[in-house]
């Protein structure tokens, strides 16, 4: 890939900042778009892929580290952090309660007592964590961290100060 194609001027090779940069932003756009899904809370499926997305994020951010000495990524990797373990814990209890539901539905009627006794307090539990999940994310997302990220890579040189959006970005991140 050319510099021009990673969307920096020149010839030869993109630097490690540059792909560090599309590589990250990718799975940081994905991560956000689970966000409004996430704080209805209607199913399961949006916490489990904005997990998913923010692991990712969080693995770029981890690797990419050391091309962008700042501590604004410092403080944005610590914040995605706190969005993957609320997502985390959220998602454990989701998939308890769905795996114990299917399971007493295998069962003689006068052994599923129990087992939804049990399935209604984890999802007690759940909802009692749901504010905290909702407030990470929340947190995360009012703080703009796509725009702070291309800030942090446009001062370290990553991507040129013109470029409003970074194409093929979404394509890498799949």
């Amino acid at each position: 890939m050319s510099n021009e194609a990673a969307g920096v001027p020149g010839e030869g090779t993109p630097t490690l900042a540059a792909y560090a940069a599309r590589v990250t932003i990718g799975p940081l756009e994905r991560m956000l778009e689970h966000a409004q899904g996430v704080r209805e809370n209607r199913e399961t499926e949006p916490v489990h892929q904005m997990r998913v997305w923010s692991r990712r994020t969080r693995a770029a951010l981890d690797v990419f580290a050391a091309c962008f000495p700042d501590p604004e990524y410092r403080r944005l990797a610590r914040e995605a952090r706190r969005v993957t373990r609320a997502l985390g814990e959220a998602r454990d209890l989701d998939v308890m309660i769905e795996a114990l539901e299917k399971r007493a539905e295998s069962l003689p009627p006068e052994q599923q007592g129990g087992v939804l006794r049990f399935v209604e307090s984890l999802r007690d539990r759940r909802a009692a964590l749901q504010p905290r999940v909702e407030k990470a994310v929340t947190r995360f997302e009012v703080h703009d961290p796509v725009g702070r990220f291309l800030q942090i890579a446009r001062r370290h040189g990553a991507l040129p100060a013109e470029e409003p959006v970074l194409e093929g970005a979404r394509e890498a991140a799949s």
